[in-house]
């Protein structure tokens, strides 16, 4: 990922072009599909080896990749912003 985000800057913040090299990867193309032997070895899923697929709202995505990256300001009031 530290790779993709170095290109992607040094490409002048080009989307299509980031978004053409997510796509065409190998990782991307992989099948996301749980094998019965993944499920064999971990049916109660402790090892996360396969992820639950739900959707988030917009908002809530948003305040995710706030509060991982560590810029999240959780005090109350002040101005609105919109993503």
């Amino acid at each position: 990922l530290d790779w993709l985000a170095v290109d992607f800057r040094e490409s002048g913040w080009k989307v299509k072009r980031l978004v053409r090299m997510i796509v065409t990867s190998r990782t991307y193309r992989q099948s996301s599909k749980a094998s019965a032997s993944l499920i064999a070895r971990d049916p109660d899923n402790r090892l996360l080896a396969r992820g639950a697929r739900f959707r988030l709202p917009s908002l809530l995505l948003r305040d995710v990749a706030l509060a991982s990256s560590g810029l999240i300001d959780l005090r109350m009031g002040g101005k609105p912003v919109y993503p």
